[in-house]
Order: C-alpha cells, then structure tokens, then sequence
C-alpha cells in the first residue's frame, strides 16, 4: 500500500512540473511550424504577333524548378530545354507553344502562349521569296499554303513518315521521303498537285527537266506542267512528260523532259500534276530551252585537258580548239592530284578526264581532292570512274571495245542537239570499239542519259554538284558527266564528235545551242514548217518561201523573220477592208492539202505555235474542214496559251476538235481533211481592232 502511494505521488510531482516548465517559458522560445510552398510556373514572350521570317524570345521565370521543357508549334526549333529560347516563325498561321516545369516535389505544371505569325496571302513560295528561274526547284519545298492551296494530297496521311522516313516540314501533307542523298515526293496518286511560286528575270522559253524514278512494274505516270493564275485559280497546261517505264528501282532517277515552255518575265505560280501513280519526283532542273528558238552560241571556254597521252588525244583537243575553246593538256600534270592542283583546276571553265589517263593516279586517297574541285568535269575513263577510283558508279569493274554504238536513253535530251537520231534511238558514234564503257547502267543518284547498243552498259550519264552519285559515295563540289571515250587514239565519228561537243557545252552551260535554225525532222505532217522533212511529210510541207495560205479573210498576210523555231513565220494582221478577200462573218486563215482529201487517221495530235499581243482578247477557232462537217476547238487561254507577246507550243488532241465546235470528236472524219482553219470566234462586228496573230509551225503527231 505504501509502494502504491509513493508511485501515485511521483506522478502529481511530474505533471506539476510540466506544467510549470510550460508556463516558465518566454515568447522567445516558441517556434511556429509552416508547411512546404509550391513552386510556380512563369514565363515571358517578347511577342505573340508576327510577321513570318521573325523571331520571337521565350523566357521562363519559373521557381523550385527540378527540370523544364519548351515545344514549339511551327517555330525552329521545335523544342528546348533551356530556359531562355528565341524561336524563329518561317511559317503563317496560329501557333501553341508550350512551357512544361517540374517541380523539385516532382509535380508538374503548363503554360502556353498563343503565336500568330502574319503572312502575305497563300499561297507563297516555300523560302518565302520566289525562287529564281532558271534553276532548280526541288519537289519537296513546294509553296506554303496547306491543302487545296498549296498543293492536294489524296490523303491526310503522310505515307512517307508512317514508313519510317523523318518529318521533312512541319506543314507537310504530301508525302515527302528523306533519304540519306536526296529528298523527293512519292507515294504519288491521280489528280495530286504541288504549286512552286517562281520569278522569271527576262521572258522566254525554257526546258524543264523533271528528274524521276519508279520501282512501279508498270513504270511511272506522266507529269504535267501547269500555270495557275493566282487571281482566278485558273489553270492552264503547258507541257506534259509521258508515262516512263521502271527505271530500276524507287531510288533510280532518270530525265523525263518538258522542252520549249514559254514564261512570261515576273513572278509566276507553277503547277506539277501528277496524273496517276507510280511516280516518285525528286526536283525539276530549269534552264533556257536549248531546242525551239536557237539559243546563244557558248562562249569559248577554258579547258583543263587531263591526260598521260597528247598525241592520241589530239582528235579531242582538235574539236575543242576548232570550236573556239582554249586547251591546256600537259601529260600528266595532275597526276596524283593536291591541294594546289584542285586549287589550279577551279580555275578553269572546264576540266576533261580522258581514257588515256592512267587511273593509278586516281585511288582512294586521292577522291577527296578530286571531291573539292568546283570545276564540272567531264570523265570519259570509266576505270577513272568506278567505286573504287573517283565513285561514279558503285561498281569495280568495267569493259573495254564493246561496241561502236549508243542508245539514247533520254532522246529529248540537249547533249542529242544537231544529231538525228534513228526510231530505235541507237547511233554509231566511233569507228572502233568504245573501250570506256563502265559495267554498269545504273547511275545511282545521276541520270541515265545513253547506253551501250545492248543496253547492260552506261555510255553518257551526269551528276548534280554536291551530290553522292550513289549512297555512301564521296560528295562532290561541282558537275559531273561521264562519256564513253576512246582509248589509244581518237575513234569519233561525225555523230559521236557532235556528242562530245554538246557534253562539254551542256555541262557547262545546261543548254546546247543549235545553230538557230532547224531542230531537226519532226516525224510528223505539217504546213509551215523550216524543219527537215522526213518520209511521212514530204508532200504537204510549204517552204519558207511561200506563204500558205489559199484563203485570207480579212487578214494581210505576211512572213516575219520571229519565228518560233528557224527564221521565218506568218504574220496575219487583221483589217476589216483591203485585205483582197474581204468578208463579213469573220477572219480567218485557211491551208488547203496538197493531197485532197488529207488522210489523218494515223495521227492524234494537232500542234501549233502562236504568239499574240496582250491587247488580243478575242478567241479563235483552230478548224478542221472535213466532208462530213467542221470540227474545231476554241481557243482563248488553254493548253498553255497567253497573250503575251511571246511565242507558245500548242498541243491539242484531236479528240478536243468537236463537230460544230461541241458535238461529236473527229474520229472517222480524221481521214477525210479538206482544210486546216484559223479564224475568229465571230464575226468582224464582234472583233476587237488588235486581232493580229503570229503562226508558226502547224503539225500533226501520233503522241
């Protein structure tokens, strides 16, 4: 009992002093508890409006950071994890960017800005400015603008990046590859478009070279090339390339060409049409048109001859001299070549690799300083152009004396000026077997331009600057070409000298001038033409010399030295009295056959080449009289046609030349031609005073 007592005691005792230990205590020694404050989520933008090709300036002013991240919608960069950012717009339209912290307590907050960037109305170009013509408009940057404006895409998917290949653009909706060499279009469809907004300095005509690839067994689809006026929408086609065969493989590429396209100067809005599948495009090469309107003559070049032998190159550097050209060949001066010799070598306009260069001089240590040389060099060694000397083939081995023959493969292109090439496209071009033909007729990322007769071997192919002529080659500064050559002495033909002479103007100046006047025959029918004839037109073709005209309602008639191609044209000048055949119901210009009637059943396209001024606003009817009626089309501004004071190629299915204008097609009627007709749409009460016109070259072809 006594234990339970003193216990019970010790216990008052203890809260007792608690207590007092509480009450004892000063203000000063009281501590208050406050709970952990969250960070915050702060940032500031120098703008939120505008205009595109700017740059706007993030700063995050958030605390108790762990970690952030920027993301940005439309700007480059497109995400950063710094905390101060300046972001640049190349792109209208409305923008999110987006501010994700993480805070030291691993929780997480946002903050996003709103960024309209302001541009002018789309479409417009890609770069924002126009790209200059002549030049080279890759297929990938097509204008800005989106669906329905800058370009149409059967599907909202991109089938290129759901395949595996890296986004090219953040606006994209056609479907673009990136590949390790170049970055093209594919996965093409019918009706699909890309606009390319471009600026033409000097109006004038020009070759368009689409290159192209299809790994599709039933090759690729035709291309064509259209012209949209970018007040009205209006489209209007100016050329079209034809469906191509598989060129081997997706990779491929091979020229399909649209010759002879008039511009007119200034800014102008380009169409591509893809007209059915199978047709990948990796960019369109634009010079002025070597074919059609003469050219200019190149002025004489200088010219690095490389070779270990003078004399048995002699024939070569007889053609280069007797064409104006200055020769430097010394044996072996850039053998081995360095950096000093590269250095010597961009001095010059052109340098020119012959067979009989000894190709020791060219192993793998040394393609990097060949790699340097800005110079285009034309190679005519393929021992000096396989994989394992200067890579341009991806191939070791190469064949020697095969042949003394070549098949065009590309017939339309200019190295073939001044050269008739046989329906077959295979020529002679030495008198002794080629012996620089490589084992190879894949040029990789080149062009294909002719083959060997048999077709297993590559005889003239090219390269773009700065570009690996197949993956994992060496990238080279300047130009290449390759020519099948001849070794131990000069073998070249007529035809072949012409073709070395056009290679080594055409990869100089990407045009081969024609002397200015004939293209060549034309395997056609026509009326007015300067150009040879050949066995399927010779009774129909009218000279220069007499004008073709047996009808000349209301026209004075007259022959002009601006002609389309040659040097001669028909002038008709329209007055409404003192013509000699004045009438009422409109004015017109008729070419009678000289076989009656003109059996046309073998043909399916008329051509044309007319040139207007702009005050000419009324249309006209290109007419076929025939014994069951008239069949005509009227034309104001389609297939390609602007009055513009320049000269166009027309092209015109017959199946567009209805009866009366809109009934039936020309179809049985073709066989029975009694007159070819240009009139007006009305009659001479309705016609404007400036109803003058220009005619030229008026044609029929199979296609």
């Amino acid at each position: 009992m006594i234990l339970k007592n003193m216990r019970i005691l010790k216990l008052k005792y203890l809260i007792l002093f608690l207590v007092a230990s509480i009450f004892s205590c000063s203000n000063d020694d009281v501590r208050e508890v406050t709970l952990f404050e969250k960070g915050t989520a702060e940032a500031t933008v120098s703008s939120t409006s505008i205009d595109f090709g700017e740059t706007v300036n993030f700063s995050s002013t958030s605390t108790k950071v762990q970690s952030l991240e920027w993301t940005f919608t439309g700007g480059s960069p497109s995400s950063s994890l710094d905390p101060d950012v300046t972001v640049t717009y190349a792109y209208p339209g409305t923008f999110e960017a987006k501010l994700v912290v993480k805070y030291i307590d691993n929780t997480y907050d946002t903050k996003t800005f709103t960024i309209v960037v302001v541009g002018p109305d789309a479409p417009l170009p890609y770069s924002g400015t126009p790209l200059a013509l002549p030049g080279t408009i890759e297929a990938e940057n097509y204008d800005l603008g989106g669906e329905g404006v800058a370009y149409h895409d059967a599907e909202a998917e991109n089938k290129a990046e759901t395949a595996g290949s890296p986004t090219y653009r953040d606006d994209d909706g056609i479907d673009i590859e990136v590949g390790a060499t170049q970055t093209n279009i594919g996965y093409s469809n019918a009706d699909e478009w890309a606009n390319y907004t471009v600026e033409i300095a000097e109006a004038g005509s020009f070759d368009f070279d689409f290159q192209v690839a299809s790994g599709s067994t039933d090759g690729g689809k035709s291309l064509k090339l259209q012209l949209v006026n970018p007040d009205t929408g209006e489209v209007s086609d100016l050329g079209e390339t034809g469906d191509f065969a598989n060129t081997g493989g997706w990779g491929v590429y091979t020229s399909a060409m649209i010759s002879g396209v008039n511009l007119a100067a200034g800014t102008n809005t380009l169409r591509v049409y893809f007209t059915g599948g199978g047709t990948n495009l990796d960019k369109i090469n634009v010079t002025t048109a070597s074919t059609g309107g003469g050219g200019i003559p190149l002025g004489p070049l200088n010219i690095a001859f490389v070779t270990d032998d003078v004399s048995g190159d002699q024939g070569y550097i007889d053609l280069l001299e007797g064409a104006g050209h200055t020769v430097e060949a010394e044996a072996g001066k850039y053998n081995n070549l360095d950096a000093a010799g590269a250095a010597t070598l961009n001095g010059f306009d052109l340098v020119i690799i012959s067979r009989n260069t000894n190709s020791v001089n060219f192993d793998a240590p040394i393609v990097d300083i060949w790699a340097s040389v800005t110079t285009p060099v034309l190679n005519m060694s393929s021992f000096i152009a396989r994989s394992s000397r200067l890579q341009y083939f991806n191939s070791a081995s190469q064949l020697e004396g095969v042949g003394t023959s070549i098949t065009a493969t590309v017939a339309t292109h200019p190295v073939f000026t001044n050269i008739t090439l046989p329906t077959d496209n295979t020529f002679e071009i030495a008198t002794a077997g080629l012996h620089v033909v490589v084992d190879s007729s894949n040029p990789g990322n080149g062009t294909l331009i002719a083959t060997d007769a048999t077709g297993a071997y590559a005889t003239v192919a090219e390269w773009d600057a700065n570009t690996a002529a197949y993956p994992g080659a060496t990238v080279f500064a300047g130009k290449r070409m390759f020519l099948a050559g001849t070794g131990g002495g000069f073998t070249y033909n007529d035809a072949g000298s012409q073709l070395f002479l056009n290679c080594v103007e055409y990869i100089v100046s990407g045009t081969v001038y024609d002397g200015g006047g004939s293209t060549g025959p034309i395997d056609a029918l026509g009326f007015y033409t300067e150009r040879e004839t050949t066995e399927s037109n010779p009774a129909e073709v009218r000279t220069p010399s007499t004008v073709p005209a047996s009808n000349s309602g209301n026209f004075n008639l007259s022959e002009v030295s601006d002609a389309a191609e040659g040097n001669v044209a028909l002038y008709a000048n329209y007055a409404t009295t003192g013509t000699g055949n004045d009438v009422t119901w409109g004015a017109l210009v008729s070419m009678y056959p000289v076989t009656l009637p003109l059996d046309l059943s073998a043909y399916n396209y008329y051509h044309i080449s007319l040139k207007a001024p702009a005050e000419n606003v009324d249309p006209i009817r290109l007419r076929f009289r025939t014994d069951g009626g008239n069949y005509w089309v009227t034309l104001n501004t389609e297939y390609g046609f602007t009055r513009d004071g320049q000269w166009h190629d027309l092209k015109i299915p017959f199946a567009d030349m209805k009866l009366d204008g809109g009934g039936a097609a020309l179809d049985a009627d073709k066989s029975a031609v009694t007159e070819v007709m240009f009139r007006s749409d009305t009659d001479v009460a309705g016609l404007g005073t400036n109803f003058d016109w220009y005619i030229d070259d008026i044609y029929f072809t199979v296609d």
